[in-house]
């Protein structure tokens, strides 16, 4: 019990001591995914934090992260994200068609919908309107296959993950 509680001590201490600006996950963030942009770093960590510490009690807008090449670090992130969410609360289509699909359910409660690779001209931009809809909407109709629709809640951040700048019209 008493090692216990130097241990813990000691963790809360390096924990109250931790500098996020040193740390390598403020530096994925600014400088690859963000390319030293001070402003869009500040919002998208506001963004990560707001997901953290108040999940499914409040909505805010869509996160585009565009980067010209791969390989930035953008799916770390994702897998980040779904540690710290849980993977049920972390939604990832890698076809962005599939996001169009009628049955829907597995929409519900997810605290963020991540769009991979939506492609210039891809369903993603052709289906702007949808889009747009879905980020703005607080209640869902879910549409379970062979059961009656229903209306629930809907708090979900939704993020698009692209190295195709056109590929999404918001």
């Amino acid at each position: 019990f008493f090692w216990f509680i130097l241990f813990s001590l000691k963790r809360v201490e390096q924990i109250e001591n931790f500098d996020f600006e040193k740390s390598m996950m403020n530096t994925l963030i600014t400088k690859y995914l963000c390319d030293n942009n001070i402003k869009g770093a500040e919002h998208l960590k506001d963004n990560i934090a707001d997901m953290i510490q108040d999940g499914p009690h409040s909505k805010a807008n869509a996160v585009l992260l565009y980067s010209l090449k791969g390989g930035v670090g953008k799916g770390a992130l994702i897998d980040l994200l779904k540690k710290i969410l849980g993977e049920n609360n972390v939604l990832v289509f890698e076809n962005p068609d599939a996001f169009f699909d009628i049955f829907n359910e597995d929409t519900a409660g997810s605290i963020l919908i991540v769009i991979e690779e939506p492609k210039d001209g891809g369903s993603t931009r052709v289906k702007s309107g949808r889009i747009k809809a879905e980020i703005a909407k607080t209640k869902a109709r879910i549409n379970e296959k062979f059961k009656n629709i229903k209306k629930v809640r809907f708090y979900a951040r939704f993020w698009f993950l692209t190295n195709e700048l056109n590929s999404v019209f918001i």
